[in-house]
C-alpha cells in the first residue's frame, strides 16, 4: 500500500514512484489454422512495466500462446493453452513481479490448435504498473479519511443514458473540490459485454495502452451466479485523482441487440482524502508517524 491510517488519526502517503498499467495484447481475429501470429506492444519509453498478473477472455480455449519481452526470451518454456491463463475475475499472478524495461517490445505468439475450424478474438490484459526513477506524487499528510465509491452510471436514470448496440459515450466523474480520491479496486456490472477505456487527471494517465475488454475487468451481469462485485478487480497501486478532478469513463457496445441498449455501470472504489491535496510532509518525518507504511 502507498498510504496508511494511523492510531492518531491521520493518512500519510509516501512519494510515489508507481502506478496502475494495464497492457492489452490482442489479435482479432485469430484465422482458422493461423499460426506464429503475432501482436506487438511497444513499452513506454520513460518508465518500467511491472506486472503482477494475467488475465484473458476468448471463444475457445485452444489457441496456444507465449509472450516474448526480448528476441528468444519467452515467459514459458513452450507454447501453452490460453485456458491457463486466469480471468478478469481470478486473474494468473506471478510468483514473482515480471518487470519488462522501458521501451522493449513486448510480443504475444498465438497458434490455432483448435480441432474445429473457425476464428476467433483472444484479447490479454497484463495487469500492472508503470515504474518511474523519480516520484511523481510527493509525500502527503491527510487528517480524514473515508471510504466512498464513485460511479459512471450508463443507465436510463442517467442523462447520458445507455448505450446503444455499436455505439460509444463518455461519462465524466467529478471529484469534489473538497477532498483527493485514492482508486482501489472498480466493479463493472452490465447487460452485455463492451469495452472499456479511463482516463484520469492528476498525472493525465490513462489506464490502459488500448480500450479494454469488460471480461478482463470481471464485469458481470446484474443477476450473475457471481456478481462482480464479490470479486472486484484490485488495482495494484493505488490512483490518486486530485480535487476537483475527473474520471473520464468512454465504453463501447459490443452487443448485437439492436433492440435493447447495454446498461453498464463502472464503479470505482476507493478512499476520499481531506484535505484536498494533502499537507506537505518531509518522508524524513513519514517514521515518526505511527503506522506509516508503502
Amino acid at each position: 500500500m502507498n498510504g496508511s491510517r494511523s492510531g492518531d488519526g491521520h493518512y500519510t502517503r509516501r512519494p510515489r514512484t508507481r502506478e496502475f498499467f494495464g497492457l492489452v495484447h490482442q489479435i482479432l481475429p485469430l484465422g482458422s489454422g493461423a499460426v506464429q501470429s503475432t501482436d506487438a506492444i511497444q513499452v513506454d519509453g520513460q518508465s518500467d512495466f511491472i506486472s503482477w498478473g494475467r488475465a484473458a477472455t476468448y471463444q475457445d480455449g485452444q489457441i496456444k500462446i507465449r509472450f516474448e519481452r526480448v528476441p528468444g526470451r519467452y515467459d514459458a518454456s513452450r507454447p501453452y493453452f490460453i485456458s491457463g491463463l486466469g480471468s478478469g475475475r481470478f486473474p494468473n499472478y506471478y510468483a514473482q513481479p515480471l518487470t519488462i524495461v522501458r521501451g522493449t517490445t513486448y510480443t504475444l505468439w498465438a497458434d490455432d490448435r483448435r480441432l474445429v475450424a473457425g476464428t476467433t478474438n483472444i484479447r490479454v490484459l497484463h495487469i500492472g504498473q508503470k515504474s518511474f526513477d523519480r516520484p511523481f506524487e510527493a509525500a502527503r499528510l491527510y487528517t480524514w479519511a473515508e471510504p466512498d465509491r464513485l460511479i459512471a452510471d450508463f443507465t436510463a436514470q442517467d442523462p447520458i443514458g445507455a448505450i446503444a448496440s455499436g455505439d460509444s459515450l463518455q461519462y465524466p466523474v467529478l471529484v469534489s473540490s473538497e477532498y483527493d480520491f485514492d482508486i482501489q479496486k472498480i466493479v463493472v456490472l452490465l447487460d452485455g459485454p463492451c469495452l472499456i477505456d479511463i482516463e484520469t487527471t492528476g498525472k493525465a494517465l490513462r489506464w490502459f495502452n488500448r480500450a479494454c475488454h469488460s471480461d478482463l475487468l470481471g464485469a458481470s451481469g446484474y443477476n450473475a451466479a457471481a456478481v462482480s462485485g464479490e470479486w472486484p478487480f484490485r488495482l495494484p497501486s493505488p490512483v490518486m485523482v486530485p480535487a476537483s478532478g475527473v474520471i473520464l469513463v468512454t465504453v463501447t457496445d459490443l452487443t448485437v441487440s439492436p433492440t435493447y441498449p447495454n446498461r453498464v455501470q463502472v464503479m470505482f472504489d476507493g478512499i476520499k482524502l481531506a484535505p484536498a491535496r494533502g499537507l506537505p510532509i518531509s518522508e524524513a518525518h513519514l517514521p515518526m508517524l505511527q503506522g506509516a507504511r508503502r
